[in-house]
């Protein structure tokens, strides 16, 4: 039985056809009692005047930072690092820790914040409003505004100002095209650091006052379209440019079909959301006036793209409109708050009051967050800038209102967490475009949902951008607009789950990109995306991956695409690949070869395009030349575009889906050939089920032999699709305690895993219930018999180079061990009597029935993920 050794990654290693990972080796952390560590505790009870010792801790995280940049000062930090550990409880937060480079640890000695083992931590970005605070609503000037009747006798209220809340920022205006510089009297508004207070209770974020309480009123005509501030960014040399004494910042007037707007005449500090012209759009403006008659909206300010019929919105921050539990609204000229109490009643409620990351790290290294939950934050949870190998592992992050974890530097990793009702989940970005140097920054088996419930256009999963970063194994899902987005060179985006994206809107993917020549080498690898777009909205619909205006010289490959409304792919860049994919049940397979080879030829889109060019003259370095040969012809002397040379789409299987329909311009030029319909299942192993792995003898393989195997399973998060491998198999670690016994993690009553003469060893006891079997001790003889399975092996307590193996004595390759009364086999010798298949690394043994269990390489992150699972830290 051939022995199958993985090796751990140390700076880096290839996962799968050229993508290269970053350094996730962690440190050496084995024990709570690990006298090489420095070890803080900070609890609820405790006190700042405490010595942070485990029966006296600190109150706050600042107090323990503050103590290990003592230590450090002074040389007593031990030479393993330091560990913080928070004890259990709920959190209320007034300020962000903020880490500097001081504060940094080594490779070998890192800085980490993290939960007690086994106890759960969360931090709270607000102060407490007490459920007495709240009073009945007596004022009839007040209730008058109310429309419902019946929230008119339920509203309560409590009185900020008196609290001692003596700041109430107004509401910002959300939406990707709400700010621009250019408006008069706008300038300044642009992204807020901090977003507006919001009121939790009952651990949900409640909802500002707004009608309707769901979905949108529609634009039943345009009265006025308002100024077009989208086209004061165009060049003199645009037909369509306006000279700057000529920008006038004219609102928008619209109706609609609701004769609701009576009630909005006093309504001062309204907003309109709403994407006005585009379903790509959405945008906030303040409501200037209302006309009852006419049922017509004035804006205070235009909206960027103009207005059109069709188009949607709805109004918030009015008091007019609490008429549903958990709707509320803040009088900032009182101080006063109202609510309509939520259905479970009222309790104690939280008013977000941090403006900040709740960690702020600026030139840190080697630092870990670990374990924490954090929510309601008016900011994001953990900012990162110019860092490099820290990591935010395991927390649990919902309700911030900005990018919940940001990283700008190299050798990050955000891993294992779960971030949901956010705006924007993830965002990475690092790397040198000049050098082409590989930022290395990683967000790996995540789970991120609803990461748009501030904006609903452009607020993704997970964004990137830069050179080489790493979107691995994450599960991207529910969102109304697009899930990942990126921008930048050599990025790989590999084995997630992307699916229920682009829910409402037109002209848009759910990994979307756009509009740079330059940006080239990304790579989008055996991600599984389904089930993208509700309908096929507008002119363009959706797509599974969009890249977007020209995007040029991206790889896909191995994907598996599943119900897209739209085109599965849609490019009209060169130098594009999209082979060796599975296409089921999508209205096309690809949108990406029916652009003419003119598009978009027009002056403004190509000056676009090309003046970029101009900051950049180190595309036509050695470096990139080397890496991007085309890169020299990207605008030929004419000044005219490539686009549409070099694409190749072959080797895709298509099921229930049309097969490429190409224009005769660029078919003359594409790479477009065995790409196979099929109309009845290929040989899935189950169809039903929708597990689309191709068995051995599937009709693809016949009919396309360099078609390469779909690793389906591979896709996704870890502890979801990916770990299913392994839920047969039995999992053990050097220095824990704890197994994988079927998926789940338990505590293990035997020894740990040893190393002998650099083997791997096992206690027999844990290896022979590891493999199902029995194991008898006959105390008179000194007889040790493990049966498993057909096997059955005896020896002689004592015996250390051979035993009996069914009746025939066999010769072991290393010898048993005996250690504190404990017998030791070595995992390979265990694996050869039993029929098992054995996989080692240094830190794990993984004992199971099955061959290539693990692909070099593609499941280094399982391996490391089944590492992180079983040992303390």
């Amino acid at each position: 039985m051939k022995v199958k050794t993985i090796a751990v990654l140390l700076v880096a290693s290839v996962i799968f056809q050229g993508i290269v990972a970053a350094d996730y080796e962690n440190a050496d952390e084995q024990s709570l009692d690990s006298n090489e560590k420095t070890v803080l505790y900070v609890s609820l009870n405790g006190d700042d005047e405490n010595d942070g010792t485990e029966n006296s801790p600190f109150k706050t995280l600042t107090k323990a930072r503050d103590t290990i940049r003592e230590l450090k000062n002074e040389n007593r930090l031990a030479p393993g690092g330091a560990v913080v550990y928070i004890r259990e409880g709920r959190y209320g937060v007034s300020e962000g820790l903020q880490l500097t480079e001081i504060d940094s640890g080594s490779q070998n000695a890192p800085i980490v914040y993290r939960n007690y083992p086994g106890e759960k931590v969360m931090f709270v970005g607000g102060a407490t409003i007490d459920a007495d605070k709240f009073t009945r609503v007596n004022d009839e000037s007040v209730l008058e505004r109310i429309v419902d009747k019946t929230a008119r006798s339920r509203v309560v209220y409590a009185d900020l100002y008196a609290m001692g809340f003596d700041s109430l920022p107004e509401q910002p205006w959300p939406g990707t095209y709400s700010y621009w510089d250019t408006m008069p009297g706008i300038t300044g508004k642009y992204e807020p650091s901090a977003w507006a207070p919001e009121l939790i209770m009952n651990d949900e974020a409640l909802t500002v006052a707004r009608y309707p309480n769901d979905g949108y009123m529609y634009i039943e005509s345009v009265i006025e379209a308002g100024a077009y501030p989208s086209l004061w960014s165009l060049g003199e040399d645009d037909d369509r440019y306006i000279k700057p004494e000529d920008r006038m910042p004219t609102p928008f007037t619209v109706t609609v079909d609701d004769k609701r707007v009576a009630n909005w005449i006093n309504a001062k500090d309204a907003l309109l959301s709403g994407n006005f012209k585009y379903s790509w759009a959405s945008q906030t403006v303040p409501l200037a006036s209302v006309d009852p008659a006419k049922k017509s909206i004035t804006s205070k300010y235009p909206s960027y793209f103009s207005v059109a019929a069709n188009q949607y919105f709805y109004i918030y921050n009015l008091i007019e409109e609490i008429d549903s539990p958990g709707e509320y609204f803040v009088d900032r000229s009182t101080g006063k708050l109202y609510l309509y109490p939520p259905e479970s009643g009222i309790s104690t409620a939280i008013y977000t009051t941090l403006d900040t990351y709740m960690f702020e790290l600026s030139n840190t290294s080697y630092i870990t967050i670990k374990g924490i939950d954090m929510s309601y934050m008016r900011c994001g949870a953990v900012n990162m800038s110019n860092a490099k190998n820290c990591e935010v592992v395991g927390c649990d992050l919902s309700y911030t209102s900005k990018v919940a974890v940001k990283v700008k530097g190299s050798e990050n990793r955000v891993y294992d967490c779960y971030i949901h009702n956010v705006s924007n989940g993830i965002n990475l970005s690092g790397g040198d475009f000049e050098t082409l140097t590989e930022s290395k920054n990683v967000a790996e088996n995540n789970d991120i949902e609803k990461a748009d419930r501030i904006s609903n256009t452009y607020s993704p999963g997970i964004y990137f951008s830069g050179v080489g970063n790493y979107v691995l194994h994450n599960k991207v899902h529910d969102a109304a607009h697009d899930l990942i987005q990126f921008s930048g060179n050599e990025n790989v985006i590999a084995f997630n789950e992307i699916y229920d994206g682009c829910m409402h809107t037109d002209d848009m993917g759910a990994i979307y990109t756009g509009r740079d020549l330059t940006n080239r080498g990304n790579k989008i690898l055996h991600n599984y995306i389904h089930d993208i777009g509700d309908v096929s909205a507008g002119d363009y619909g959706v797509q599974g991956i969009f890249l977007d205006d020209y995007w040029s010289a991206a790889t896909m490959r191995g994907n598996v695409f599943e119900n897209i409304t739209g085109g599965a792919v849609k490019f009209s860049g060169s130098y594009n690949d999209v082979s060796n994919n599975l296409f089921i049940n999508c209205k096309k397979a690809a949108g990406l070869l029916n652009r003419s080879a003119s598009y978009g030829n027009d002056s403004n889109q190509v000056k676009q395009l090309r003046d970029p060019l101009a900051e950049k003259p180190y595309i036509y370095n050695d470096i990139w030349l080397e890496k991007y040969p085309t890169i020299a012809n990207v605008v030929d002397e004419d000044g005219n575009v490539d686009m549409c040379n070099g694409i190749v789409a072959k080797n895709n299987v298509l099921y229930n889906t049309p097969i490429f329909n190409v224009s005769s311009d660029i078919a003359k030029k594409a790479e477009i050939e065995k790409n196979i319909q099929f109309e009845s299942d290929p040989g899935f192993y189950d169809i039903e089920k929708g597990v689309y792995l191709l068995k051995e003898d599937s009709v693809v393989y016949e009919k396309l032999p360099d078609f390469e195997p779909i690793l389906f399973t591979r896709m996704g998060t870890y502890s979801d699709r990916a770990i299913a491998r392994v839920k047969m198999a039995y999992v053990l670690c050097f220095d824990s305690p704890y197994i994988m016994k079927q998926g789940m993690v338990l505590k293990n009553s035997m020894i740990a895993l040893k190393k002998f003469n650099g083997k791997a060893y096992i206690p027999i006891r844990t290896a022979i219930e590891t493999a199902g079997g029995e194991l008898e001790f006959d105390s008179e003889t000194k007889q040790i018999t493990m049966s498993a399975q057909s096997s059955i092996v005896t020896f002689t307590d004592g015996s250390r180079t051979e035993v009996n193996l069914n009746g025939d004595t066999v010769s072991l390759k290393n010898p048993i061990e005996n250690i504190d009364f404990t017998n030791y086999i070595s995992a390979e010798d265990f694996a050869d009597m039993f029929g098992k298949q054995l996989t080692v690394n240094d830190k794990l043994v993984v004992i199971s029935d099955y061959e290539n269990l693990f692909i070099d390489g593609v499941d280094d992150g399982l391996l490391r993920y089944l590492y992180e699972q079983l040992t303390v830290y």
